[in-house]
């Protein structure tokens, strides 16, 4: 309201790198599966509480930089690094899963009544090849930035991850060991 009146347009942050403590520590917070509808129901409760006053959202603030800062690298919270390779990419997809929801969700029962928009900021360094003439930096360059972004943007906007992810990926896993099949019988990238 005071936003309102400083003739302030307010831009909502659903998640900005946290998890409620309750639901990290005894529930896995976005390793488990249930989180995706965790997040939908506090989206809910956002959405009918403040959408008369808030126009603008965004569901997920950096996504690449929680999963790797917090479950990769063990630098962010929750600090985890003990399933490197792994568990970065099944919070992914849980975050993921949780952003396209609230999207639908927000789209087919908030949008018309409250007249607001939602979406995700999704954040990327920029790659050029060291030498554009060598394919191989041309190749590395690319691949890096279908890791930092196209990752994200491509599973949002086209419904699929880059052929290099999925391969890299793929290979790495199956090197590692990791099975095909998440737990709950999904199937993973």
């Amino acid at each position: 309201e005071e936003c309102h009146r400083l003739h302030i347009t307010p831009m909502v942050t659903l998640s900005h790198f946290d998890m409620p403590y309750g639901l990290e520590a005894e529930q896995g917070g976005w390793l488990n599966p249930d989180s995706v509808d965790w997040f939908l129901q506090f989206a809910t409760v956002c959405f009918e509480q403040l959408g008369d006053l808030v126009p603008l959202w965004i569901t997920f603030n950096e996504p690449m930089q929680t999963t790797v800062g917090g479950w990769e690298t063990g630098t962010w919270p929750p600090g985890l690094s003990n399933n490197q390779g792994r568990d970065l990419y099944l919070v992914a997809k849980n975050i993921m899963l949780a952003h396209a929801k609230v999207y639908r969700l927000y789209d087919q029962s908030y949008k018309e009544e409250q007249g607001g928009r939602l979406g995700i900021t999704l954040n990327t360094n920029w790659f050029e090849p060291k030498d554009d003439t060598d394919a191989s930096h041309v190749a590395m360059a690319e691949r890096s930035q279908q890791f930092r972004l196209g990752y994200w943007a491509a599973a949002i906007f086209l419904g699929d991850y880059p052929d290099i992810v999925k391969h890299v990926i793929g290979n790495r896993s199956e090197a590692q060991g990791f099975a095909e099949q998440e737990p709950g019988g999904e199937t993973s990238m």
